[in-house]
């Protein structure tokens, strides 16, 4: 338990880093638990979802929870219709995979406290087909990180 006095700081770093093992042993074991492996859905899912798709399986999970009364309303209709729909571009996802690109980021190993740090992503499509349009997501910051520019289009 983390017991907080009203007057002291509370340390925000620890909170951060609370649920997560602290040495790759036991992020290992725990991944390898059953309760780890119960999470592997829920992952998949997060990390495949762009973050449209994740509000949209979020309306599917709340219109789901309407739906439970299935005798006084047609509620029940349209979370098939959503989740279908959600499973169904999961499903298409795996055909706009771009094969034989690599991706690599280049950042700096050591940065001062409070320095901006750049990172800077290379793609390299070595095939004939051009792949427009990409979007990336930044990496996780820490809890008193911040990005101070907006990411390139």
């Amino acid at each position: 338990m983390i017991r907080v006095r009203l007057g002291t700081r509370v340390n925000f770093a620890r909170l951060n880093h609370l649920f997560i093992p602290a040495t790759k042993a036991g992020r290992d074991k725990f991944r390898a638990s059953a309760v780890g492996r119960a999470f592997l859905p829920f992952l998949y899912l997060y990390e495949a979802l762009s973050p449209e798709g994740s509000v949209f399986a979020l309306v599917a999970i709340v219109t789901g929870a309407f739906g439970l009364d299935a005798l006084s309303t047609d509620t029940h209709l349209l979370w098939g219709a959503l989740t279908a729909w959600l499973l169904a571009s999961l499903v298409c996802a795996r055909f706009y995979a771009m094969p034989g690109v690599s991706f690599e980021v280049a950042v700096a190993r050591r940065v001062a406290v409070g320095e901006p740090l750049a990172f800077s992503l290379v793609v390299r499509n070595p095939g004939a087909r051009p792949h427009e349009a990409l979007r990336f997501a930044g990496p996780f910051l820490p809890w008193d990180g911040a990005w101070t520019s907006p990411r390139a289009a």
